[in-house]
This record gives C-alpha cells, sequence and structure tokens, in this order.
C-alpha cells in the first residue's frame, strides 16, 4: 500500500465538473466539458505537485490537494444553504460569502497541520480516496451517459421539418443589391405593454409610441407560441410548431435535439441559400449560440453558460468581480451587442443579424440609469418558481425586472434608431420581438399555478418598409414572423399558421398544453377580477365531441386541464340538450354552471365516484330543464372539491 499512486485529487476535480453537468446535461452538448476538465486537471495536477514537494511527502500532498479541490468547489454550494445576512465591518460587507470563506481557509490551515506533522503511512487513506473517486466519477459518467446516448437515436435528430417540404423549389429571385439586412434582435423576457403597467407599473407607452413614429408595427395582442425560449425561438426560426420539426419524445427532458433545430434552422438556412452573410452575437445562452452564423460576434472575454455556473461553484468570482465575474461579463454581452448592432448597418452586403439579448430576462444586473447592479447570490439564469423559490421573492423580482426594464427600453430605442439612421435609402427589416414574457407569476411544473398572460404576453413590433397594410395583425405570433419576412423580401409563398399558444413544465419541455388564446378576452374578464391566475386551457365546444378513452391517464395529451377558476365552454349556438356525456378526473366534484352569455341560467353537480383504475372517467351531466328550455350558449366547469388536479377529457351531448 506504500507505493499506491494517489490519483484522487484528479478524480475529486474530475467529480464535481461532471456532477454541474450531469444535472445541466439536458441543456448542454457534450463539448461544454472539455475546456473546464482540461483546464481544472491541470491545475489540479500543478497543486498537487507543489504541495507535495513542500511537504517532501506526494501522499502528504495528494491528501492535502484533495482536501482543498474539495472545499473549492464545494464553496457556492455551501453559500446557498446560508440565509442571507450582511454586516458592515470598515469598508467591507461581511455576508455568507465571507463566512465560509473564512471558515474554508481555517479547515484548510488546521488540515495542513495535521497532514504535515502525522507519520502515519497514508497508504490505506490513498486507496479508500482512489476508490472513492473512481465510483463518484463513474456515477456520474453513468449518469451522463443516460442522457447523451438516447440523444443520438433520437430521431428529432435526423427528421427534415415540414418547412423544408413546404419551401421545396422556392428560392429568392430578386437581385441580391436590392435585398435589406434582416435584423432579429430578440429581447428575452420583455413584456407586453399591458402587462407591464398591470404588475411591474412600468408605462412604456412613450417607447411604444416612439416605435410607432419610426415605422414600426406593434402587435399589442401579441402572445408567445412557447413560455420557454429553446422552444419560442426554435418555433420563430424555423417557421413551424414544435411538435413539426421532429419526433421529440414527450415525456424526455432533453432539451438539446430542439436546440439543435434552433441553431441549425430554416431561417438561416433559406437566408443562406440567398447570399446572405449570416451574424450572431454570443448571448451568453448556449442554446443561443447560432452553430451555422458565418461570424460570431463576443465581447473580449466570455465564458460559456455552463462554466459560469460552474465558476459559481468556487470562490474565484469574489476575487474576480471585473473582467472574470459572470455578472460583469453578462452586463458586457448585452452592452456589446447594442454597440455593434449599429455598426453592422454600415456594411455593405446583406446580412441576417440574429441577435438574442438576455434581458430584462434575470439576473438583474442593470440598474434603471444602467449603473451595474450585483445580485446578492450566484450567478444563474434561472427564471419564475426557480429563481424566486432560491434566491428572491416576488417582490424583489418586481423591483428588479422594473428597474432593468428601464434600462434596456432606453438602450433598445437608442439602438434601432442608430441603425435605420446609419442604413439610409436601404432600409433593413427590424424584427424587436421577445421569446416570452416575464416569470414573476411563473410555476415551472404547474400551468394551473402560473400566471399565464404574464408569461405568455410579448413586445412584438416590425419594421418592414413596403409591407401592405393588414398583412401583420395584433394577434400574431412569431412562428409567423419569417413566413412574412420571407413572402415580402423574396416572394416566397408561404401560407401563415393558425396562431396557437401552449405551456410545458420545466422537466417535460416536449409536453404541451394548449392555451386559448382568449387568455385576456372579454369571456373571462369576469375571472380576471376574482383570481390572479387564469385557467390553462380554453376550450371550444367543437374540440371536445371525441370521447377519451375510459381510465386515461391525466397527462395524456387529449386531457384539458383547469384550475380553481373554472373552464368555459363556449358553443357556436345555443344548445337544447337535456344530457352530456362527461369524461372527468375520478376523485373530483364539480359544477356546471349552464348559461347565456354572463347569466347563470342552471347549475348541476357531478360528484365523484371511486373507480379501481385512477385516472379519468366517463359520467353523465342532467341539464336542468331551466336550462334546457331556455337555451344555453356556455357552460362554465368549476371544481367543487378534490385534490388540486382537475381535468376534463371531453363534453359530448347524448
Amino acid at each position: 500500500m506504500k507505493h499506491k499512486l494517489p490519483v484522487h485529487p484528479i478524480l475529486f476535480c474530475i467529480f464535481p465538473v461532471l456532477f454541474l453537468y450531469a444535472q445541466n446535461a439536458t441543456e448542454m452538448e457534450l463539448g461544454d466539458l472539455i475546456l473546464p476538465l482540461l483546464l481544472i486537471c491541470a491545475s489540479t495536477v500543478a497543486l498537487t505537485v507543489v504541495i507535495g514537494l513542500l511537504l517532501r511527502s506526494l501522499m502528504k500532498g495528494a491528501l492535502l490537494s484533495t482536501v482543498i479541490v474539495f472545499l473549492f468547489f464545494s464553496f457556492g454550494h455551501a453559500v446557498k444553504i446560508i440565509p442571507e445576512f450582511t454586516h458592515q465591518m470598515a469598508e467591507s460587507v461581511f455576508g455568507p460569502s465571507l463566512l465560509v470563506l473564512i471558515t474554508f481557509i481555517v479547515i484548510i490551515y488546521l488540515t495542513s497541520r495535521i497532514i504535515s506533522r502525522t507519520r502515519r503511512d497514508l497508504g490505506s487513506a490513498t486507496a479508500c480516496l482512489n476508490w472513492l473517486g473512481t465510483l463518484l466519477v463513474i456515477f456520474q459518467v453513468v449518469h451522463i451517459g443516460l442522457t447523451v446516448v438516447p440523444r443520438q437515436s433520437n430521431p428529432a435528430n435526423t427528421d427534415e421539418t415540414k418547412i423544408w417540404t413546404e419551401n421545396a423549389g422556392r428560392t429568392a429571385t430578386a437581385p441580391q443589391n436590392s435585398y435589406p439586412d434582416i435584423y432579429y434582435i430578440v429581447l428575452d423576457g420583455y413584456g407586453r405593454s399591458d402587462i407591464l403597467r398591470e404588475i411591474f407599473a412600468f408605462d412604456n407607452s412613450d417607447f411604444i409610441d416612439r416605435l410607432r413614429q419610426l415605422g414600426f408595427y406593434v402587435a399589442d395582442s401579441s402572445y408567445a407560441n412557447y413560455p420557454q425560449t429553446i422552444s419560442s425561438l426554435g418555433a420563430s426560426l424555423n417557421m413551424a410548431y414544435v411538435d413539426d420539426l421532429g419526433s421529440f419524445l414527450r415525456t424526455s427532458g432533453d432539451r438539446v435535439p430542439l436546440m439543435n433545430k434552433l441553431q441549425k434552422n430554416a431561417v438561416v438556412k433559406y437566408l443562406r441559400e440567398a447570399g446572405y452573410v449570416v451574424v450572431s452575437f454570443e448571448s451568453g445562452y448556449s442554446a443561443t449560440k447560432m452553430k451555422e452564423a458565418d461570424t460570431v460576434l463576443s465581447p473580449d472575454w466570455s465564458s460559456s453558460e455552463y462554466q459560469n455556473i460552474l465558476l459559481s461553484t468556487t470562490p474565484l468570482p469574489l476575487f474576480a468581480e471585473s473582467r472574470q465575474s459572470p455578472f460583469f461579463q453578462h452586463r458586457q454581452r448585452i452592452r456589446y451587442i447594442m454597440d455593434k448592432l449599429a455598426v453592422l448597418s454600415g456594411m455593405n452586403f446583406p446580412k441576417f443579424v440574429f441577435a438574442h439579448v438576455v434581458s430584462p430576462h434575470p439576473p438583474f444586473v442593470f440598474d434603471a440609469d444602467g449603473s451595474p447592479v450585483r445580485p446578492k447570490r450566484e450567478w444563474s439564469l434561472n427564471d419564475g418558481s426557480h429563481l424566486i423559490k432560491d434566491s428572491l421573492d416576488r417582490i424583489e423580482y418586481i423591483d428588479g425586472y422594473r428597474r432593468q426594464i428601464t434600462h434596456m427600453t432606453q438602450v433598445i430605442l437608442e439602438t434601432v434608431t442608430e441603425i435605420l439612421e446609419v442604413s439610409g435609402d436601404n432600409p433593413p427589416v427590424i424584427i424587436l420581438q421577445s421569446d416570452h414574457g416575464p416569470g414573476s407569476g411563473l410555476n415551472w411544473y404547474y400551468a394551473r399555478q402560473t400566471n399565464l398572460r404574464e408569461r405568455l404576453s410579448i413586445l412584438n413590433a416590425y419594421y418592414i418598409p413596403g409591407l401592405q397594410p393588414g398583412v401583420i395583425y395584433d394577434e400574431i405570433t412569431p412562428v409567423n414572423t419569417f413566413r412574412i419576412v420571407l413572402n415580402k423580401c423574396f416572394g416566397a409563398n408561404l401560407d401563415l399558421l393558425p396562431d396557437k399558444h401552449f405551456y410545458a413544465s420545466w422537466n417535460q419541455p416536449y409536453t404541451f398544453q394548449p392555451v386559448s388564446k382568449l387568455l385576456g378576452g372579454s369571456a373571462y374578464e369576469h375571472l380576471l377580477k376574482q383570481y390572479s391566475y387564469l385557467c390553462p386551457d380554453t376550450v371550444a365546444a367543437e374540440e371536445l365531441l371525441e370521447p377519451v378513452q375510459y381510465d386515461a391517464r391525466i397527462n395524456d395529451e387529449n386531457i384539458h386541464f383547469m384550475c380553481e377558476a373554472g373552464l368555459c365552454i363556449a358553443f357556436n349556438f345555443k344548445q337544447r340538450t337535456s344530457r352530456f356525456e362527461v369524461s372527468i378526473d375520478y376523485d373530483d366534484d364539480y359544477e356546471f354552471q349552464f348559461r347565456a352569455g354572463q347569466k347563470v341560467l342552471a347549475v348541476d353537480t357531478v360528484r365523484h365516484r371511486w373507480i379501481k383504475a385512477k385516472g379519468i372517467r366517463i359520467d353523465t351531466v342532467l341539464v336542468p330543464q331551466d336550462a334546457s328550455k331556455h337555451g344555453f350558449d356556455n357552460i362554465v366547469i368549476y371544481p367543487s372539491g378534490g385534490n388540486g388536479w382537475y381535468a376534463i377529457g371531453h363534453l359530448m351531448p347524448i
């Protein structure tokens, strides 16, 4: 055992890198591991050799190195579990980070004293640590493999999207010198004007008015197609809904196949074949790093999302508040994009510019005047319940968002104004759009606990010179954006798709729950006054005529969820039937209100019935005589008792 090779420092430095990747493997590609592993392994080997020379024992050096490596990568996790506090000490602030740092330094000092003075044979300890490190690494490799290996056989990686069939044989015919520059500027999480006033007490009407004066069409009633960036931009840049982009496994949490569709998208392929140069910016979010771009612009120093998360687990950000700080880099990326966009417009060749600006989306790194803000906790791009649960409360979210959007609104107005001025006689196409709305009321796991109006309401503004009035409309969604652009600029003949909206949880990004575009419609004003959150779906009667299978599971794709606010089913004409067949959750009670407009004519209650097989049960709703006699044009269904999971499969007259 005396000559056992101490490899455990390398194993223990590899483990946290693999562990962190394993936790985020569904959002990142395997190549993101290479650079961090090389740097960390080289640093650990150097540290072990230096300490071994100082202690005159390689085993002692390896043992102390393992302790240092373990504490180094545990720093961020330790800070996270300590309640936030601050204490002013001279010119510095004493808080959780400094407390953990001092504690770890003391531990390292005491451990080094013990190790340097020991005369025991360290062979057994070395062997145990070698084995423990090996097991930890193997567990993470297996975990990563369970995510990465199925990815290679996923049909979504090879299927062509429907848009290619639709575009077959359609190429641009106009001369290249007449092609306009096309700017697609995505302001991540920028909400629609009414939502900003209602929730964040922020009035951007001057901004909207100025855009209109510049020639933009601002869609006042626009909603996103999806609540997540990857899905939303995957749909807009491929001009198709996610379900049409490939055969994604509905229960999968792996986002990488969809990331590939986003990065190798239909719009870029079309424009490159038309002779465009594709320019993209480094956003700091790996999903929107446009691999197919001819040029990717970034500041001098810009680490990846994964590298920033890894850094946040270490004490390095404490000593790198300048160029290496993730928050500093985030600010610099945003400023860099805003500065360079107008510069590009002065270059005399047709170009498609894609700029994903991760703001006003968290983290909140700008004050209202643009001065830097240093968030209290570790770096992350989390939003919604992921962020509000771990780092700040809803009031802090609203305040940070309001200050950041104040600055971003001013900056983006200056940017688009400058682009138009520099472009001169060859006006560009500018799409100023958000991928989704804010997340102060977003629950990543339950649609019924999400403020869907907030999350799906977006800024959507178009500058397309020469476009005929009426082509763009107030309810347009991003999936139709480039269908309109290609039709106008290249004579394509792409039909517009129906404007649809979906919710998907974080763990199952391909399990889409339809959300009615009547989210803010007059039919639900009475519900809006009573409830903070809207029900996740509003279903037209004709969509409910097909019965679901008995015992269908709650998460089946043809099951429509509802929340405590209820579900309104509107008919196209007055109904006078006396009975309905309905499939509803087996263990809940439901109240059926039969209405003419807003007037309640009669009420019937369907009680729960315990069945052997859990899921959806078939039942009968008796229409009271008053309702069937006078006729009713809508039914409101309220859950009146149950376990909090409310669902309906179909409603059919019998």
